[in-house]
């Protein structure tokens, strides 16, 4: 007995265009998805990359601040300078903001009673300090606080991005 012949099975020309078209577009968008979490990665890595930069300057200066007795602020209050204590000597240190470079400098001095004019710049060129403000807070004679504000800003992908940071800081030493 001769039957029907067997049609074959197979996809038309529109099936399989129709599936490819969809290949293709959830293949972007699965692109740009990973595309956008490495980019988002990056900035990410960028930003905490600088924020703990400024932590572990900020740490350095709340160390000598803890030490230190005397403080003074410059008429702006972006720059202080105080006497503190280490390597069994008593040292003048000074802060301040350098708004040209914003950035932030240091001097030490061994002489107590003198501000060296030697400053150095304690913070990494990629990261630049917008602003910087010490505040001494003294109430009645009593022991002062020194608060401190810094906003900083981070480039990744030709976009800037701004952190503000705050802190206040007790000297252990007796300023009364």
């Amino acid at each position: 007995m001769i039957g029907k012949p067997k049609k074959l099975k197979s996809f038309t020309l529109v099936e399989v265009l129709v599936s490819l078209f969809l290949f293709v577009i959830i293949t972007g968008i699965l692109t740009q998805i990973y595309i956008s979490t490495v980019r988002s990665e990056r900035i990410a890595y960028v930003l905490l990359r600088d924020e703990n930069i400024i932590r572990n300057e900020l740490e350095v200066l709340a160390r000598d601040i803890r030490m230190g007795k005397s403080f003074n602020l410059n008429g702006t209050g972006d720059g202080l300078d105080y006497k503190t204590y280490y390597d069994n000597t008593w040292h003048r240190i000074s802060y301040v903001f350098d708004s040209e470079h914003n950035t932030i400098t240091k001097s030490v001095s061994d002489d107590p009673e003198y501000i060296s004019n030697d400053y150095t710049i304690i913070i990494p060129e990629n990261i630049k300090i917008n602003t910087l403000k010490f505040y001494v807070n003294k109430v009645d004679n009593g022991q002062p606080s020194i608060t401190i504000t810094l906003t900083i800003s981070s480039q990744a992908y030709n976009k800037e991005y701004t952190t503000s940071l705050q802190t206040t800081i007790t000297p252990r030493m007796l300023d009364l």
